[in-house]
């Protein structure tokens, strides 16, 4: 109603994912429509990325978790290493040169958005990310590898 406030935090990183902020202390809802995310009623995962995006006025369509495949490029296929490090394909580290924060991380069925290192320069299970999955979006731990790692093409 008109007689409740919302308070939001944005964070400055400088990019689109400063909006992503704006929907935190907003539920999940599980196949959420554009007029319900823009009025910030809430969001699914992947309606909070691209609500984020269109935001910072980039023209992107609504879509699902795997569609938001149409629109990047994958940088990485991460799998587990035998510490918390991630590795690529051929076993090695992925450094942060490789996935750097803004990018999407695919997991099945479910997206988020990699937020952070923890300052070992790899990409790994203790980096957050970004997500709504169940909950109101937050900052969690990375934990397990997601199927690929995506970036926005230009």
């Amino acid at each position: 109603t008109k007689g409740i406030h919302k308070v939001t935090f944005r964070d400055t990183q400088g990019n689109w994912m400063d909006y992503l902020f704006e929907m935190f202390n907003t539920p999940y809802i599980w196949g959420s429509t554009p007029a319900v995310v823009e009025n910030h009623i809430g969001s699914d995962c992947a309606d909070l990325i691209v609500y984020a995006r269109r935001r910072a006025g980039y023209q992107q369509p609504y879509t699902w978790s795997y569609g938001l495949e149409n629109f990047t490029a994958t940088v990485a296929r991460p799998r587990s290493g035998e510490d918390d490090i991630f590795r690529d394909q051929k076993g090695n580290k992925i450094p942060l040169s490789k996935v750097r924060p803004g990018d999407i991380l695919l997991f099945p069925r479910h997206v988020a958005v990699f937020f952070e290192d923890n300052g070992d320069g790899y990409f790994g299970a203790e980096d957050l990310m970004i997500h709504t999955l169940y909950n109101a979006p937050s900052i969690e731990l990375v934990n397990y590898p997601p199927d690929k790692v995506l970036r926005w093409k230009k």
